[in-house]
């Protein structure tokens, strides 16, 4: 019974144990070997004075502490895992840095973040109301329980839905709910009611307050639903259910402090409204208090101003194969703008509220009635420019420096009163669940029906005007030749025209959707009416890019509306735009570029609508007669006023694969990321900022962090990346989001993040976990899975070469030795110019070297791409077998020492010549000239023809005997004898084997003068020759008769028919050696 539980549960205490255990000795051997950028380091002193104390370090007696505790870790029992973790964390904990270094922190610590101390168990029953105006019965308001509805749901909790009804003639209406706490807690001081509330966009002015109680209804808190914004351009989130647009947002209340066992939240309606319903969804309901334990985190310090630290412009423009970095601010360009950027945006000055206030007196109805506002006498009296903003940054520092960017031709907001009132002639008002419907843009408070050439007359003329302002130098547009072109780099043409939250069901339904999850802003639409869901060249975007074509023409441009003019709609020659059919004079070589400006891209439904229809329209444009060579839509504009958060540079990875995908396929030209700050939302590292407000270091290391993600996301990505704009110079960006600079103008963690994402993120390894992956997929062998349009690697991602970057310890080998790769280094090179230091290389070759082998090729494949490098090496023959034969020949005998009848010399002759013929060529190359001469010299000294016996000899006058000479050569290649150089007859002769043995004839050498004579014993292929004396008779010769049988002279000749030649043939044989 209760033993076996015991036990059970201390078996499962031990095994989690382990395994955090073994989780921590991995953390300690990584802490240990560090990473590329920061390894630790190991103090020698007392004061650590030999070392950089900004990055981690510990002096040699911890470092020994920690190897000992890392060793008993790995040897503990089951039942010591727990006093190893505590031993290894108390090591661990000896590493110090003290964060003085931007790019280096160890973990803070939470600091004094709230926890969680109770949670409603959502067991969720009506009660009597806090405030007697809401009627008892809720005017049949209900709530319930349901699955998180939205597109994002995994990992989502269950949310509280209430369906609200109001009956028109109470104060206001309502309904009281309460949930028991799971568990009843003792509030303390400082605790907070949060709570996440989504509500649709028709919620607006329907919903008064929430009043929360937490001690059964004896306090109560307001906290306002009148305070919820539904007119942000750009929220932190948004959701499409129910046909409807949802927004979010978070509560954070006072909780009154004493016990609480359940929660009470009741809402109100708003006062004075007529009988509706409406519905709302809460989640996330807790109570949290301070942690007990929590230390604040001190606030960072920003050390370094913009003016010391790198230009950003200096590290990333397109001359270093990257992209061009710029800033919101137009005028002159001074401080940080002119250091630290190269392109400009101005928010609001291009819009057309600003540009275009006054509309054209010919603009009527389709019933002819005048449009008000619109009675300006055609052309620039109805414009107005802020020439000078602009003028300034293009006459700043040199010529060409500084570059622009225009915002914005066309966007639901921010247009005069006197064009948002147009909307279609035919089409009916509000989404009807295809393309056939118009949608207010904002601010329209009347409209009226305007046909569709009019409406496009407006868009017309009103590009033509803005842009040829800037890019022309025609009196008709404003401009003049003493003032010049001021060039524009790009402009965004349309900003913002797919819906904010429709796509996120229509993709789910159809993946290639876009043209029912567009806007239909009024005004724009009304260019294509009844139109809009027929012919893609009557569309409203198309048209509005075509027109931007033509506004600022390419030479191919230019002469297709020459050749196309007659065909051209009759709005377009109404107002004076070309010269006799022709815009040859507003023809420029770089025309900007054409921009489709958008934000919430991260959100994959969204960016994929927007890549349909780029592709489509694009896909279409190419088979217009006015087509140009360029694609209608040129860049994508990525608004990135984004939040840290965990997924976010993955989440745009997916977006820039899409439009890189497009790029690839020549229907787009480049990428943008045309507003770029980040938010501090309070569920981030360290807790939530706004900005300019000053952030503690883990909220700092956060912001960094994510910086870094998105600039190690914008490099990989630079091949199809035009330029990246900080929506802000310094202190804050929009709606309180965090840019690259303090109001102080001092670098923040930001800036270091941006410029050198690698060693920032290495730096700040702490915060891996809340960015869980995202590092790794932002590698450049990481492919994005797009779906049904396969994986995409972004071509500043392959691998274009590897380098060699460290040569191996050992280049020169011995034949019969393998390569040894130890101390090589091998980067890989990727077509971004990215490196990265690789391992999973082959060698070729890889078995024994041979002195053929000159180089060893290291092969590399990523992707299906392989590369190569050549790695030079020398490889030596194995001398030892030629310094062996050198020295046996050495110990030979010389030429005049030989001794034919030795048979060891023979013998030590005939084994030096078979090991020598043994070497290869190679080989025999190190034997030295003298030896080898040596042994031709023995060999040929054994081998050559020569009288062996007899030489030398005498014979007298009167003898009967002959005279014998043994030569070396055999007696079938023998072939007759000379005497003193004339041949002999053979009768005065007798000739034997054994090799040779020759005997004249005693009648013969009688007839020979007293004297000496010369003998040649002649063979086939040679002679032998020598020397023998005729001596007088006489009773007393000097000099024995050699002729004389002796057994001396015959023991000579057994051994001479033996034949040198033969002897050295006998021993190669007997060595098994063979010549």
């Amino acid at each position: 019974g209760g033993g076996g539980v015991t036990a059970s549960a201390a078996e499962n205490s031990q095994s989690e144990a382990v395994a955090e255990l073994y989780e921590l000795i991995a953390q300690a051997e990584a802490l240990k070997t560090g990473n590329e950028e920061f390894q630790l380091q190991v103090s020698h002193t007392d004061d650590g004075s030999d070392v950089n104390q900004a990055f981690p370090w510990m002096y040699a007696s911890e470092l020994e502490e920690l190897n000992n505790a890392i060793e008993f870790a790995r040897s503990a029992s089951a039942s010591e895992a727990e006093t190893a973790i505590i031993r290894l964390e108390e090591a661990m904990g000896k590493v110090k840095a003290d964060g003085s270094d931007p790019y280096f922190r160890l973990d803070p610590g939470l600091g004094s973040v709230p926890i969680e101390i109770t949670a409603p168990d959502n067991n969720w029953t009506t009660r009597a109301p806090l405030d007697y105006r809401v009627p008892s019965d809720f005017a049949g308001s209900t709530v319930q329980m349901i699955a998180y509805p939205f597109a994002d749901s995994e990992g989502k909790a269950d949310v509280l839905q209430i369906n609200y009804k109001h009956n028109g003639t109470s104060t206001f209406g309502g309904i009281s709910i309460e949930s028991a706490l799971d568990p009843a807690v003792e509030i303390p001081d400082g605790s907070t009611i949060e709570f996440d509330v989504y509500y649709p966009k028709s919620a607006q002015g329907k919903y008064m307050r929430w009043r929360i109680s937490s001690d059964s209804g004896r306090s109560t808190t307001d906290s306002y639903l009148r305070d919820y914004d539904y007119t942000n351009l750009n929220p932190d989130w948004q959701g499409y259910w129910d046909n409807e647009t949802w927004l979010k947002t978070h509560h954070s209340i006072v909780a009154t402090t004493g016990t609480a066992s359940k929660l009470i939240l009741e809402l109100h309606g708003e006062n004075a409204r007529p009988a509706e319903s409406g519905m709302l969804l809460v989640s996330d309901i807790k109570i949290t208090a301070p942690d007990p334990d929590g230390v604040p985190l001190p606030e960072v310090v920003n050390n370094e101003n913009q003016s010391e630290v790198t230009p950003l412009k200096e590290i990333y423009n397109p001359e270093n194969g990257l992209f061009m970095v710029g800033s919101i601010g137009t005028g002159s360009v001074t401080g940080t703008r002119a250091r630290h950027y190269e392109i400009f945006v101005d928010g609001n000055n291009l819009k057309a509220d600003s540009t275009h206030p006054t509309g054209p007196n010919w603009l009527k109805s389709v019933d002819g009635a005048p449009l008000s506002g619109a009675n300006a006498e055609p052309g620039l009296a109805e414009y107005r420019f802020p020439t000078n903003s602009y003028l300034a940054i293009r006459d700043s520092g040199e010529p060409g420096e500084y570059k622009m960017h225009g915002h914005v031709l066309a966007w639901y907001n921010q247009a005069p009163a006197w064009m948002r009132q147009i909307i279609p002639e035919h089409l009916p008002s509000g989404y009807t669940g295809t393309a056939e419907f118009y949608g207010l843009g904002n601010g329209v408070t009347n409209t009226v029906k305007v046909d569709k050439d009019s409406a496009r007359r407006v868009q017309y003329n009103h590009i033509m005007y803005v842009m040829r302002h800037f890019m022309t130098t025609d009196a008709k547009y404003g401009s003049s030749e003493d003032r010049g072109i001021i060039p524009f780099h790009s402009w965004d043409v349309l900003n913002e025209e797919v819906h904010e939250s429709r796509h996120s069901e229509l993709i789910l339904q159809d993946a290639n959707n876009w043209r029912n999850s567009l806007k239909h802003t009024n005004w724009l639409v009304a260019m294509s009416d009844d139109d809009i869901t027929g012919d893609i060249t009557e569309h409203y975007i198309y048209l509005l890019f075509k027109y931007a074509h033509i506004a600022v023409p390419n030479a191919q441009m230019a002469e297709a509306y020459k050749a196309n003019y007659d065909s051209l709609p009759e709005y377009m020659k109404l107002d004076g735009h070309d010269n006799a059919g022709s815009i040859d004079a507003y023809v420029v070589d770089n025309p900007p570029k054409l921009t489709y400006n958008d934000y919430g891209t991260a959100t994959r439904s969204k960016a994929r609508t927007i890549y349909n229809m780029v592709r489509d329209l694009n896909t279409a444009w190419e088979s217009d007669p006015l087509y140009d060579g360029r694609p209608l839509i040129e860049v994508v504009g990525f608004q990135g006023h984004d939040s840290v958060n965990e997924t976010l540079a993955s989440d745009n990875q997916y977006a820039m694969a899409l439009y890189a995908s497009l790029i690839d396929e020549g229907l787009l030209s480049g990428i943008s990321f045309s507003e770029f700050d980040l938010k501090l939302l309070t569920d981030a590292p360290g807790g939530g900022a706004t900005a300019p407000a000053a952030l503690n270091i883990r909220q700092s290391d956060a912001l960094g962090y994510q910086y870094a993600l998105m600039y190690k996301l914008f490099t990989r990505f630079a091949p199809y990346i035009d330029h990246i704009i900080s929506w802000g110079v310094s202190g804050s960006g929009w709606q309180g989001s965090y840019v690259l600079f303090d109001t102080q103008g001092n670098a923040n963690a930001g800036y270091y993040g941006a410029a050198d994402p690698d060693r920032y993120i290495l730096g700040h390894s702490y915060l891996d976990d809340y960015f869980d992956g995202e590092y790794e997929k932002l590698q450049d062998s990481y492919a994005i899975d797009l779906g049904d349009l396969g994986t995409f690697l972004p071509k500043g991602s392959v691998l274009s070469s590897i380098d060699i970057t460290a040569a191996p310890d050992k280049t020169a080998y011995t034949a019969g030795e393998r390569f040894d790769p130890t101390g090589l280094v091998v980067n890989a090179v990727y077509a971004n110019g990215n490196q990265k230091t690789i391992t999973g290389y082959t060698i070729s070759p890889d078995d024994a070297l041979t002195t053929d082998d000159t180089s060893v090729t290291i092969s590399y494949t990523e992707n299906g791409v392989t590369k190569t490098a050549m790695l030079p090496i020398t490889v030596n023959p194995d001398l030892s077998r030629a310094e062996a034969v050198e020295e046996q020949i050495n110990a030979l005998p010389s030429v005049d020492e030989i001794a034919i009848d030795n048979e060891e010399h023979i013998q030590a002759v005939a084994d030096a010549k078979a090991a020598y013929d043994a070497l290869s060529d190679y080989e025999k190359s190190f034997i030295s000239e003298d030896a080898k001469a040596k042994l031709d010299a023995l060999v040929k000294a054994l081998n050559a023809y020569r009288i062996t016996e007899g030489s030398g000899c005498s014979w007298m006058h009167g003898s009967d005997k002959g005279l014998t000479f043994a030569a070396n050569g055999p007696l079938r290649k023998f072939e007759g004898v000379r005497i003193d150089g004339k041949d002999l007859d053979a009768q005065c002769y007798e000739a034997k084997s054994g090799s040779t043995i020759v005997t004249l004839k005693a009648s013969y050498l009688n007839t020979l003068s007293v004297g000496e004579h010369r003998i040649d014993i002649v063979f086939a292929d040679g002679e032998a020759s020598g020397e023998f004396t005729v001596q007088a008779e006489t009773t007393k010769p000097d000099v024995p008769v050699t002729g004389e049988s002796s057994v001396i002279f015959w023991i000579a000749v057994i051994f001479v028919s033996a034949g040198a030649g033969v002897v050295l043939s006998a021993y190669r044989k007997k060595k098994g050696i063979t010549k």
